[in-house]
């Protein structure tokens, strides 16, 4: 699966890789069930067939079912947070005041549920509830306007 000079870390079983083709175009998303030296074995969603060729592209991969930052903690991360669980998403800001859930990646979902302050770019779902009370906003940006964009096909 990999190319590196030095064995895969043991520590990497368990956790989520997004592969791409040469090309940056996406194959899958599978858990590591293994590593021996410079191979990880990935465990197959279901009946799919993994199929990783040679030039293919791997990254870790963040999932969680709900996220939500009681503080209004802003969440970053070099590698991609996917959130939802059969494409559904719970976004749960803070109620407080000047205090957002804020997020710098887009979401996809098929139902994406908002209560309290959320702050992201994009959401892309078939059904987005904002629960009364909750704010959704796009994330502050000093240099340049920034619009909230919402692709909601329910």
């Amino acid at each position: 699966m990999t190319d590196r000079t030095v064995n895969i870390p043991a520590y990497f079983v368990g956790h989520w890789v997004e592969i791409s083709n040469a090309a940056g175009a996406p194959k899958g998303t599978w858990r590591i069930a293994s590593v021996n030296a410079k191979t990880a074995t990935l465990v197959a969603n279901g009946t799919e067939t993994v199929n990783v060729q040679p030039g293919d592209k791997w990254q870790g991969v963040y999932r969680f079912d709900t996220m939500r930052t009681p503080n209004g903690e802003p969440v970053t991360s070099v590698d991609p947070i996917r959130l939802g669980v059969d494409g559904v998403v719970n976004l749960q800001g803070p109620t407080t005041s000047g205090q957002y859930l804020e997020l710098f990646t887009p979401i996809t979902g098929t139902i994406v549920t908002v209560t309290g302050n959320v702050s992201l770019p994009s959401i892309t779902a078939t059904t987005l509830t904002v629960k009364t009370g909750a704010t959704l906003t796009a994330p502050r940006n000093n240099t340049t306007p920034v619009a909230l964009q919402l692709n909601i096909s329910g």
